[in-house]
């Protein structure tokens, strides 16, 4: 599990218990409005020496990989340390909110403290009785929590301090929980085993801790020589073969591995069912690169633990280290071995699937369960373990590591080598030197050198090779034999011209956008309305386009869009010729400078200097025309130019008023910005454009979805109507008028227009997405009568889902840019009851850059499936959590907000002092919503939360 829980370490905790011993809660009697015996309480219970006091949970892990951890170290399974986990496990259950089942594990560490250590019950049972007291005091029981403190002060009062003892017992009860804690406690485990043996030097037990964690810390470098440690622990605990192990190890590393091997064979002779012992002794032949004898260690384990994730990780491992082996050799295609081959990638994938299923959090497994699904060609499953690793913190060299493989991935598997060159890139930049950055440099120059082979100035090999010497890598041409002119031009001439041309008003000194984020869609857009729209705005469209080809490398293409550019103002514009061609001859100087032909270059700029210097600034003058050309180019890039574009069509408006063109523009621009302006003056400016431009049916339907929008919907129709009767072939009108429809709630009708709109422009992602959303809405309007559907209406329920499933797949393939796609797609597959499918899309939906609502919408919807379809609650309240903290107001916030304060009612009718339910309504009221519990009409104003297929979708 990827999720934190709510409520971590009691110290943090008591603040919510105060609040709710501040409110009247079933179960804390006559202490309930004693605040003076509570506040001594807390002060008793905060000095105690126990598991809630160690600060043992790493507040950065999720509490579920905690609890996988310390239930997967087998060597901490014998009798002898029972009493511990019981524990440790305890404080677990208590930090989920189940505190019944923590007491009960609280009870069975008192049974196993009497049955092995009843001579020294009362010192053993201190920590379990501050445990009591704090589980106690959790639930609200005060005067059972008072109990315990009492019992612990008893014990202490003997010596010097009322709740607490230097004790050895403690201090080793304490360093073997820190053992079982994770890495980051071994260093305090040490100090434990070191204060227990400074008051019982030569004990067995302490000596056995001090030395394994001694052996951890030496693994990091942390502590220099545990080979002493390990032998004297071995003299004082002869029989104990797990020493012996952890020794053998320590001398392999030391090159002594026969001897080494040695006390692995005895170890395993004499433990021979020894779980702790069979799995370092695993680790050992691992090492020594016998995979045969570790796995049939490893398998020995997994009879006696077999839902040990540790152990199923590892099995996986050697899986895959024989997978790579047979590849290395290159059998793994010859006859007889692809079906061992494709047996190894089975028992792999199982294995590591078994381990990412527990939530164990483990080194690389999404990533190495992407390779395997990538080997056996399955790359949609391969795409979603890797954007599951990408949502996980990772250390550099593993995030390094990461961009690597599916640096790989997308450059051999999909063929997407911008993609490749992206996370190469991004790999690269992490500062960590390693293996993988380098062989990410070699990789990227590899590819400029490719490009460069094929185009001697390709301005993203170019990009590149600059990129690695920044880095610091070799930046060297492909060879001599492309020109040193086109690289490295140093001439006066050239620095001259490139102050010229960055003067210029055209597509490359207007920042666009980032040559490496341009969508296809935007492609298809561009040509479509060169095919489809009237000839005057043509010559706009065919610059833009020359300026996505020359960015995707593709200057000779350029130059000829640049030319029709030029035959479209020359047929429509021959009257205003000169100014309606300075952007087009801008763009043509800069793309004949990025090949490196720079007598052509300077050629268009004197052409633009002829024209300007009739003004006051010899390459730019403020004309209106060229303004106009900004602006529509502006609005067709994305909405994060629609504010500078309004500016444009200002502008332009301000040297040539009332002009019909530059009016249109503005009010285009305007409607999409949608915030410019009160309803009531766009709705005049759209009237204003089209007083000017009668026949211009887009405005009309613009204006119909305007005042639709101010329940004028009747009005807006007959102005659709009107429009498509008089642009019966305008692909641009019937989208909007089907965007009308839809919005209407007229789904029968806006498909036909979105799929007439889709004749003509058959790879407009937008008009997948909007088809495929329309039959969305059909088959969620068709669940409520699901139960009660005839076979043919059950077809027609299929049918629909299968229509919207493939437009939608069709959006998000044609441009991953949209953020909504994968999103219906999972609520499809979810109406379908096809879980697995559902978790792809929303997981390939959180690595998208989304909006604000669009962040919300996804937690939203991602938390009512982990709630209703997976019955997973602590992945709900974290999704639900992460969407109310966007500091954005929306109705999906507001479900949200009520699910979660739902969830923290039923938790406290069931225990009225749950520490997560009082956590999420603090949290509520820090989000600014108000906070009461529950009384028993609580949840008439709440979601209903139903738990049909399609809870999740609303």
């Amino acid at each position: 599990c990827n999720n934190k829980d709510v409520l971590w370490t009691c110290p943090g905790s008591l603040t919510l218990l105060r609040f709710a011993a501040s409110r009247t809660w079933p179960g804390l009697g006559s202490w309930h409005n004693n605040g003076t015996r509570t506040n001594s309480l807390e002060r008793s219970l905060q000095q105690l020496k126990c598991h809630f006091t160690w600060k043992l949970v790493e507040r950065e892990k999720p509490l579920d990989y905690f609890e996988d951890r310390v239930c997967n170290q087998i060597e901490f399974q014998n009798n002898e340390f029972k009493a511990t986990m019981c524990n440790l496990l305890a404080y677990i259950k208590s930090c989920r909110g189940q505190n019944e089942e923590a007491l009960e594990c609280l009870q069975q560490a008192e049974e196993f403290i009497q049955h092995t250590h009843a001579h020294q019950a009362e010192r053993r049972s201190l920590v379990t009785w501050g445990n009591y007291a704090w589980v106690y005091y959790r639930l609200g029981r005060l005067s059972e929590a008072q109990t315990y403190v009492d019992k612990v002060k008893q014990v202490c009062e003997k010596f010097s301090n009322p709740y607490s003892i230097e004790c050895p017992k403690l201090y080793s009860e304490e360093g073997w929980t820190r053992l079982m804690c994770g890495e980051k406690q071994n260093e305090r485990a040490m100090v434990c085993f070191q204060k227990a043996l400074e008051r019982k030097p030569g004990n067995p037990e302490f000596t056995t801790g001090f030395a394994i964690a001694a052996s951890r810390l030496e693994d990091k470098r942390l502590y220099n020589n545990p080979i002493e440690p390990l032998k004297q622990a071995i003299r004082l605990n002869p029989d104990n073969q797990y020493l012996k192990v952890l020794l053998a190890l320590k001398l392999q590393s030391m090159n002594e591995e026969h001897e080494g091997e040695r006390l692995i064979e005895e170890a395993l002779e004499k433990a021979p069912c020894a779980t702790d012992v069979i799995r370092l002794a695993s680790k050992f032949y691992r090492c020594k690169g016998d995979l045969d004898k570790t796995m049939e260690l490893l398998e020995k384990v997994l009879e006696y633990t077999p839902n040990n994730s540790h152990i199923h990780f590892h099995m996986g491992y050697c899986y895959r280290e024989k997978i790579f082996d047979m590849k290395n050799m290159g059998i793994h295609q010859s006859l007889g071995k692809k079906e061992k081959f494709q047996e190894l990638i089975r028992q792999a994938v199982y294995h590591l699937k078994i381990a990412e299923e527990s939530h164990g959090n483990y080194y690389c497994v999404y990533s190495t369960l992407a390779t395997l699904y990538t080997i056996a060609g399955q790359y949609k499953e391969a795409e979603c373990y890797f954007q599951k690793e990408f949502n996980l913190e990772l250390h550099p060299i593993v995030k390094q590591r990461l961009h690597l493989r599916y640096g790989n991935f997308q450059l051999y598997q999909m063929k997407c080598e911008h993609k490749a060159i992206h996370h190469y890139m991004e790999g690269v930049k992490i500062k960590q030197q390693s293996s993988e950055k380098e062989k990410m440099k070699n990789k990227l120059q590899k590819i400029a050198r490719n490009r460069l082979s094929v185009n001697g100035a390709d301005p993203q090999a170019l990009s590149l090779l600059a990129f690695l010497q920044e880095q610091g890598g070799e930046m060297q041409p492909a060879g001599t034999h492309h020109s040193d002119h086109v690289y490295f031009l140093h001439s006066e001439d050239k620095s001259c011209l490139e102050k010229v041309l960055s003067q210029l008003k055209c597509h490359f000194t207007w920042n666009l956008f980032h040559e490496n984020t341009i969508s296809n869609d935007l492609d298809i857009g561009v040509v479509d309305q060169i095919n489809n729209l009237d000839t005057e705005y043509k010559a706009t469209m065919c610059n833009l386009l020359a300026y996505i080809k020359h960015c995707r490398g593709q200057n000779e293409e350029a130059l000829e869009c640049l030319q029709q550019a030029e035959e479209f103002i020359q047929h429509t514009h021959a009257h205003q010729a000169e100014r309606r061609s300075l952007v087009t001859w801008g763009n043509y100087a800069w793309v004949y400078y990025r090949l490196g032909r720079l007598s052509e270059a300077q050629t268009y700029v004197d052409k633009v200097k002829q024209v300007c210097e009739k003004f006051s600034d010899p390459y730019s003058i403020e004309c209106p025309e060229v303004y106009s050309e900004e602006g529509w180019t502006r609005l067709k890039c994305g909405d994060k130019q629609i504010e500078r574009a309004i500016k444009c069509f200002e502008k332009a408006l301000e040297r040539s008023p009332g002009n019909p063109e530059f009016t249109s523009g503005l009010a285009i621009e305007t409607y999409h910005l949608d915030e410019s302006l009160p309803c009531g003056k766009l709705i005049s400016l759209l009237h204003e454009a089209i007083r000017l431009n009668p026949n211009n049916q887009y405005l009309k339907v613009l204006l119909a979805l305007k005042l639709q929008s101010v329940n004028k919907e009747d009005e807006g129709e007959r102005l659709v109507e009107e429009a498509l009767e008089n642009a019966p072939c305008d692909v641009s009108v019937f989208r909007q008028a089907a965007k009308f429809y839809r919005s209407k709630g007229d789904v029968d009708k806006a498909i036909p227009l979105f799929k007439k709109a889709l004749e003509h422009s058959p790879n407009k992602s937008h008009l997948h997405f909007y088809i495929g959303s329309c039959y969305r809405t059909k088959a969620l309007q068709k669940v409520p009568h699901r139960n009660r559907m005839s076979d043919e209406e059950k077809q027609e329920f299929e049918e629909l889902i299968e229509q919207g499933v493939d437009h939608l797949k069709r959006a998000n393939e044609i441009s991953s840019n949209h953020t909504t796609p994968c999103l219906y797609i999972a609520d499809l597959y979810i109406l379908r009851d096809d879980f697995e499918r559902a978790e792809v899309y929303f997981q390939e939906d959180f690595t998208k850059d989304l909006t604000p609502i669009g962040k919300q919408k996804l937690h939203l919807h991602y938390g009512n499936f982990q709630l209703h379809q997976m019955k997973c609650e602590h992945k709900a309240i974290h999704h639900y959590m992460e969407g109310v903290k966007i500091n954005k107001q929306s109705n999906e916030k507001e479900k949200m907000k009520k699910t979660l304060q739902k969830i923290a009612r039923n938790r406290l009718s069931v225990n009225g002092a749950d520490p997560q339910a009082l956590s999420l309504l603090a949290f509520l009221q820090e989000q600014g919503r108000e906070m009461q519990p529950a009384g028993d009409n609580s949840e008439s104003d709440l979601a209903s939360g139903s738990l049909n297929p399609s809870a999740s979708l609303n």
